[in-house]
């Protein structure tokens, strides 16, 4: 076991190594999980979204634990990211590549460090894996991209304004205060990505049970999530995922609210 990690004044533990799935000559395996939409004309290919990805996964103990992570190749601090359940994040994000993530409403990040993953140990290099248990990850998460500038952070580094958007969600009525977070500060980004963690979990959990599709409703992902005044982050976050095909069987007026029901074909 490895010691921990001091990053600024956070104490990183150690999880593990990432070592992808090899067959029993000890040759990485490769998938091709893009290929399922091969045939789907109006399925646009993600630039990251191509083949070979590997598979990998943490121990499942981490299910709900919120916090940050950090890979580290060779030891050197190669990427920072943040999750509000720590094994899905890897299990079923990174780790286990579905069809519908190599395509546009996918999660390109869940793409790019699989082939990270992949692309270090075909050179000889390991991987590592540190984590930092808090429900403050998105502080936390921008503290240190700010301060190590890892090379594979190129998204989440602007600005984080908390104390602002703090002050003014206390003078806005509760929508407006849900649309001020999304709009101003890179949290609703980072929210968002959540709500998408969460849609693609259920997602990869119906593909298991053989399901063509399945039907999510903003109440019920906002109830999940433990969230109050952020429906309209949950919606948004369903809109982005929708492919041709997929329906929006019930809506409303402003597009936003707990009863938005949309049926995804997987």
């Amino acid at each position: 076991m490895k010691e921990p990690k001091t990053l600024l004044d956070y104490e990183f533990e150690y999880v593990q190594e990432l070592a992808p799935v090899t067959d029993m000559n000890g040759k990485i395996k490769l998938f091709h999980p893009e290929e399922k939409y091969n045939n789907v004309k109006d399925h646009k290919l993600l630039s990251v979204g191509t083949g070979p990805f590997c598979r990998f996964s943490i121990n499942p103990k981490w299910t709900s634990v919120s916090g940050v992570y950090v890979f580290y190749i060779d030891d050197a601090l190669r990427y920072i990211g943040q999750c509000l359940d720590f094994a899905s994040r890897f299990n079923i994000g990174y780790g286990t590549i579905s069809p519908r993530c190599c395509y546009e409403g996918g999660q390109s990040t869940n793409c790019k460090m699989n082939k990270v993953v992949l692309a270090a140990y075909e050179n000889g290099q390991k991987v590592d894996l540190y984590f930092y248990a808090t429900h403050d990850y998105d502080r936390v998460e921008f503290d240190l991209i700010q301060h190590f500038k890892p090379m594979h952070n190129t998204s989440r580094t602007g600005n984080y304004q908390v104390k602002a958007v703090e002050d003014k969600e206390k003078k806005l009525p509760k929508e407006k205060k849900d649309m001020s977070v999304t709009r101003t500060n890179t949290d609703g980004k980072s929210l968002t990505q959540d709500v998408r963690d969460y849609i693609q979990k259920q997602f990869d959990k119906e593909c298991a049970l053989g399901k063509t599709s399945v039907v999510l409703v903003s109440g019920d992902i906002h109830k999940d999530m433990g969230w109050s005044s952020r429906m309209t982050i949950v919606c948004q976050a369903m809109y982005s995922l929708m492919k041709t095909g997929d329906v929006v069987l019930r809506t409303t007026p402003s597009g936003k609210s707990s009863t938005i029901k949309i049926e995804y074909h997987l």
